[in-house]
């Protein structure tokens, strides 16, 4: 049988030339298909049938000047803030689905001292400074008016659709019983008995003397300073779970308290809210109560008077 013929284009390559470019000379594939004026394809196929094994990326690219360009692919180029968006969404995606493993169930090396100090927020000294600086702030105040907005859209994306614990989830048109009521009674007095409590709750409503206050504060610092305003918890005196607005600090156990025209009146208040009532209150506790009414500081002489009269040891 004839030997059949090559086409008049083929390129003979040789094992030995083949070995001298890919191996010896560590010339890429394409490099060496450009030389011997074939393609990419041919090479690979060559290089199979000769059985010369073939070099990895990296073990190709060891010793080679990188280009500017692929220096700049193996940084990675920066995402952008919608990117980062999209790739946060298809990880919910597909942890919703079960294809993607929580946190929580990756296992991770323990934390070292090391990584402790060097992430500040992991640091509680740290936390709580950082913690206080932020306390009672606006976002406005702590990102600014552009990067405020932003937050906040982010925190209301995180938020929607997510549902809270039936404990603390509103339940609108929910009546409490009576004994729910008075359960919630005794545990608020039992509050308003801790210290620390009412300087707490007093702080978050920023509670400051109100006009009336402020009236009263000058008429009694006229006849006496030993009666300070404590309206605001600031001598730290709470009698029963009631904060009187003026107390003795030179041992006296005396008080003064202001009520409104309107908010201490028989109709609207209960019976402690009224002047009899308040001041039985503070009797229980040894303490003595002079009320001063709003539309008594009309007549600042007559006030005066009364405080006088009541500040004066017997």
């Amino acid at each position: 049988m004839p030997a059949s013929k090559s086409p008049s284009n083929y390129i003979h390559i040789s094992k030995e030339a083949l070995c001298q470019k890919y191996v010896v000379e560590r010339k890429s594939m394409h490099e060496t298909a450009k030389e011997l004026k074939v393609s990419d394809g041919t090479i690979l196929g060559k290089l199979r049938k000769f059985e010369i094994s073939t070099r990895s990326i990296s073990e190709s690219l060891k010793g080679k000047p990188k280009s500017e360009e692929h220096r700049r692919k193996l940084r990675g180029v920066p995402k952008s803030r919608e990117h980062r968006k999209k790739i946060s969404m298809t990880r919910k995606r597909l942890f919703r689905e079960g294809k993607l493993k929580a946190l929580r169930d990756v296992k991770r090396p323990d934390v070292t001292r090391r990584n402790l100090e060097n992430n500040p927020m992991k640091n509680s000294k740290i936390a709580e400074k950082f913690g206080k600086i932020r306390k009672n702030k606006t976002y406005e105040e702590i990102y600014g008016k552009e990067r405020a907005k932003e937050v906040k859209e982010r925190n209301s994306i995180a938020r929607k659709g997510k549902h809270y614990s039936p404990a603390t989830e509103f339940k609108p048109g929910y009546k409490h019983t009576k004994e729910e009521k008075k359960e919630i009674g005794i545990r608020f007095k039992a509050l308003w008995r801790n210290p620390k409590f009412i300087k707490k709750v007093l702080t978050a409503r920023n509670a400051k003397p109100n006009k009336l206050e402020l009236r009263l504060d000058r008429l009694v610092q006229q006849v006496t300073p030993s009666y300070p305003y404590n309206g605001d918890f600031r001598q730290g005196i709470s009698i029963g779970g009631r904060i009187p607005d003026f107390v003795s600090v030179n041992g006296e156990n005396k008080c003064i308290e202001l009520f409104g025209d309107y908010w201490h009146t028989e109709k609207v208040r209960c019976y402690e809210e009224t002047e009899e009532g308040r001041i039985a209150h503070f009797k229980k506790f040894g303490w003595d109560c002079l009320v001063i009414w709003e539309h008594e500081l009309r007549e600042p002489e007559k006030v005066i008077g009364k405080i006088r009269k009541f500040t004066v040891s017997d």
